[in-house]
C-alpha cells in the first residue's frame, strides 16, 4: 500500500504555535499596514525631513548616472568600463547616504 502525503504529515507537537488563521483574534499579530500607518502618523515630520535629504542626494547623482548611460549607449565605453564606473558611483552614493546627518531628536 502506498502512503499518501497526508499519512506522512504528523500532527503538530504539543505547544507548537498555530498559524495566524488558527489563533484567536486577540492573539494575532498586528496587521502590517496598520502598524505602518501608526508609525507614519507618529513620525511623519521626521520621515519627511529624511526624504528631502535623500531626494537631494539622488538628484545630485542622477546626472552622473545619465552621463555613464549615455557614454555606454554611444559605444564610447565598454560594458566592463560601464560596470566599473557604476560600481564606483554606487559606492560613493552609499558612502554619502550613510554620511548624511540623521534626525534623531523627536519632533514635537
Amino acid at each position: 500500500a502506498q502512503e499518501s502525503v497526508a499519512d506522512r504529515i504528523s500532527p503538530p507537537a504539543p505547544g507548537h504555535r498555530q498559524s495566524c488563521e488558527q489563533q484567536p483574534a486577540a492573539a494575532r499579530p498586528r496587521e502590517p499596514v496598520g502598524a505602518a500607518v501608526a508609525l507614519y502618523s507618529k513620525y511623519h515630520e521626521r520621515i519627511w525631513t529624511q526624504v528631502e535629504r535623500y531626494k537631494s542626494l539622488v538628484d545630485e547623482y542622477r546626472p552622473k548616472y545619465a552621463a555613464i548611460a549615455e557614454d555606454f549607449e554611444a559605444s564610447s565605453i565598454s560594458a566592463e568600463q560601464r560596470d566599473l564606473m557604476l560600481e564606483g558611483l554606487m559606492a560613493r552614493f552609499i558612502q554619502r547616504l550613510e554620511g548624511l546627518p540623521h534626525v534623531i531628536d523627536d519632533v514635537s
